[in-house]
């Protein structure tokens, strides 16, 4: 999905910037993975793990069950529905390809259709 939004800011700024956008997507994810890191190390102090006890709350064992298939599922499900609410879709990407090939060529072109995202 990120790279189809290459044509639109083509379109839009008149450069291809890929490398531009794949960047930010890798610092993104890293630091998206930070903080779920330290996001995990609030929780298990939340449910007050102790990592030199041999046997664990039923508190800190809740925590960790609800810490590798609640929360994930929860934000499974926001990237399902993030998916379905995405604007730029297969017919608008085409439309917006056209009309950059057009635009390159110095021949008329219309927004009509993929003018939401511009």
């Amino acid at each position: 999905m990120a790279y189809d939004t290459t044509e639109v800011d083509e379109f839009v700024n008149g450069k291809r910037r890929e490398g531009v956008l794949v960047s930010y997507m890798s610092f993104a994810q890293k630091i998206g993975g930070a903080v779920a890191m330290w996001i995990s190390g609030l929780i298990l102090q939340f449910v007050q793990y102790d990592g030199t006890s041999a046997t664990q709350t039923p508190l800190a064992q809740s925590g960790i069950i609800a810490m590798y298939t609640w929360i994930p599922a929860i934000f499974l499900a926001l990237s399902v529905l993030s998916v379905f609410i995405y604007p730029l879709t297969k017919k608008k990407h085409d439309l917006i390809s056209r009309a950059l090939e057009l635009k390159k060529q110095g021949k008329p072109y219309s927004t009509e259709g993929f003018d939401d995202l511009i």
